[in-house]
C-alpha cells in the first residue's frame, strides 16, 4: 500500500482453524484530519467483537503532522468486545502503553490503563505546540480512564478516571500570555504579575521544581485533586481545587511556602557555633517549621486560564478554614 499518507504492507488471514488475522507493517502511516460529513470512528459498520486479530507495526506514525513515534497495536475481538492488549508508542522524548476494552453496546465506551513515561518533558510539550514552557525534566502518569465511543473517539468531554502523576528536575520557563495556559497557572507565574509580595524572583523568571507529585481525578472533563505538591529549592507549593478542561477554567487554594529554615540553621551556625545551628534546624523540624508556616501565604485562584483572578487570604481566615495541606 503507497499513498500520500502511508507506506508499507499488508496481510489478511481468512478465518478458519484460528480467527481472522490482519497484519500490517507500514514505515509510515499519517492520520489525516476527518473530513466534513464523516462519521465518528464509533459508528465503524462492524461490531466490536468480529474484530478480526490486529497486528499493526508503524515506524513513524503520525496524527495529522504531528509525529507520535512507533506505534505497536496488539488487538482482538472478543465477545466482552474489542480488547486491546497493548498499545505502544516510542518516541524519543516519550513512551506511551495502553491497554484496554472497547465495548459498543449502547453507550459506546472505551475503558483503558494508561502509562505514559516522559525522558524530556520540555522536548514532549514542544512537540505537542507548547514551546518554551518547561525545560528539562521527566515524568510519569499511571492509571485508568474511560471515555464514550471508541479508542479514537477521546474527548476530554466525556473523560473519566484516576491518574498518578509524578515529574521531577525541571523548570518552568517564563510563558507569555495566551501560551501554556494551565502551564501558566500551576508556574504561579500569574501571581506576581497581579500582587505585590515576596515571591517575584521565584517565580516570574521560572520556578525550577525537584518534584511534583498529585492524585488526580477526573469526571466529564473536570480534573480534581487535593495532593497537589511541588517543591523546589527556593519553595513549596501546595494546592487543591479543579481544573475544567472543556471550559479551560480553574478553582484552586494555593499555599507558598518560601524554604527558609536550612538557612536559618546555617545562620546559627555562625553566629553561635555548630550545636546552635543543630539546635536550631531541630527545633525547627519539631516545631514543623515555624518560620516557614510564618512566612508562608495562601491564594485562591479562580477563572480562566488565560487571566485567573487572583486573591490573598488573610492570616487568620487562612487559618481558620479547613487546610487540604500540610507542609
Amino acid at each position: 500500500v503507497t499513498g500520500r499518507d502511508m507506506s508499507g504492507a499488508l496481510t489478511y488471514r481468512p478465518a478458519g482453524e484460528q480467527p481472522a488475522r490482519v497484519s500490517a507493517q507500514f514505515k509510515q502511516l499519517t492520520v489525516p484530519e476527518r473530513a466534513p460529513g464523516v462519521g465518528e470512528a464509533g459508528s465503524l459498520n462492524m461490531k466490536a467483537a468480529n474484530f478480526p486479530t490486529l497486528d499493526v507495526q508503524v515506524e513513524d506514525f503520525r496524527l495529522q503532522e504531528r509525529s507520535l513515534g512507533r506505534l505497536e497495536v496488539m488487538a482482538r475481538g472478543a465477545e466482552e468486545g474489542l480488547v486491546i492488549d497493548n498499545l505502544q508508542l516510542t518516541h524519543p522524548d516519550s513512551v506511551f502503553r495502553m491497554s484496554g476494552l472497547w465495548r459498543d453496546g449502547a453507550p459506546s465506551e472505551t475503558r483503558a490503563e494508561l502509562k505514559l513515561t516522559v525522558l524530556d518533558a520540555g522536548k514532549f510539550l514542544d512537540r505537542f505546540g507548547y514551546a518554551g514552557t518547561l525545560r528539562r525534566g521527566s515524568a510519569e502518569i499511571q492509571g485508568n480512564a474511560t471515555w464514550v465511543g471508541a479508542p479514537a473517539d477521546f474527548s476530554f468531554d466525556t473523560l473519566a478516571g484516576k491518574l498518578d502523576f509524578k515529574a521531577q528536575g525541571g523548570q518552568f520557563l517564563k510563558i507569555h500570555p495566551g501560551a501554556g495556559k494551565l502551564l501558566g497557572v500551576l508556574s504561579l507565574q500569574s501571581l506576581p504579575r497581579r500582587l505585590s509580595f515576596d515571591f517575584r524572583d521565584i517565580f516570574n523568571e521560572g520556578y525550577a521544581f525537584d518534584d511534583i507529585g498529585a492524585t488526580l481525578r477526573i469526571a466529564r472533563g473536570v480534573v480534581y485533586s487535593d495532593d497537589f505538591r511541588m517543591r523546589g529549592p527556593a519553595a513549596k507549593v501546595n494546592m487543591s481545587g479543579l481544573a475544567d478542561l472543556n471550559q479551560e477554567s480553574v478553582q484552586l487554594r494555593v499555599k507558598v511556602i518560601p524554604k527558609m529554615s536550612e538557612g536559618v540553621a546555617v545562620a546559627g551556625a555562625l553566629i553561635g557555633g555548630p550545636l546552635a545551628g543543630v539546635g536550631a534546624l531541630a527545633a525547627q523540624k519539631i516545631l514543623r517549621d515555624p518560620i516557614e508556616e510564618a512566612t508562608s501565604q495562601e491564594y485562591m485562584v479562580t477563572g480562566a486560564w488565560q487571566s485567573p483572578d487572583v486573591k490573598r487570604l488573610p492570616k487568620t481566615k487562612a487559618k481558620a478554614e479547613n487546610q487540604a495541606f500540610e507542609p
